[in-house]
């Protein structure tokens, strides 16, 4: 299953409010899945918020669509967890569910036609390397409709994603307060036996 195999591909990190995470131009190596927190997508002056994504988003996929460069700016916008998850790992996870993969591209291709909606006129160097991404700009109705399931169907996954991360997180809580009962118990009993041979 995707979402397994995923998991064990995943790289978890942590940032603080106001980092930025990816910046526009540099080189990457993995895409980005939004465990926790807020992050912002910025113009090229890093000022201008275009968009703020929530946990459960991700970012950076490009990256895993054929293009070696950031095409956003992204910054943290509250303290964040993010799991990154390598194109060296992910691509060979696409080739086996190459749907899955064109619903990203779809996903990439409308927050990037979003993107440059709300870029001003006289700065419309955001180009999304669409020789590259995209395969016909031009759709038809019926080719929008099927977009629009593969968008509602990579969000079920990534939603899937997110959810068994908070499980995997809150057994990991679990496991650190056994150990914890555990570590005290062995330390009474410790005490005790000192007691008994004294």
């Amino acid at each position: 299953m995707f979402i397994t195999e995923v998991l064990f591909c995943l790289d978890p990190k942590a940032f603080v409010a106001g980092v930025m995470i990816t910046q526009k131009g540099e080189v990457g190596s993995e895409m980005y899945l939004l465990a926790s927190g807020d992050v912002e997508l910025l113009q090229d002056d890093h000022t201008s918020v275009v968009k703020v994504l929530p946990a459960g988003s991700y970012f950076g996929e490009e990256i895993c669509l054929g293009l070696n460069e950031r095409q956003l700016n992204v910054r943290a916008k509250t303290n964040c967890r993010v799991c990154c998850l390598a194109k060296d790992d992910l691509n060979p996870l696409l080739d086996q569910w190459p749907g899955i993969r064109d619903n990203i591209r779809a996903w990439y291709e409308k927050r990037m036609d979003h993107f440059q909606e709300h870029t001003p006129a006289e700065d419309k160097s955001m180009r999304r390397g669409s020789a590259m991404v995209s395969k016909n700009k031009e759709r038809t109705a019926g080719e929008e409709g099927k977009s629009e399931e593969r968008l509602l169907s990579l969000e079920t996954e990534v939603k899937q994603i997110s959810s068994t991360l908070q499980t995997l997180s809150q057994l990991m809580v679990k496991m650190d307060s056994k150990l914890e009962a555990l570590g005290a118990k062995s330390g009474k009993l410790e005490e005790l036996n000192e007691e008994k041979q004294n």
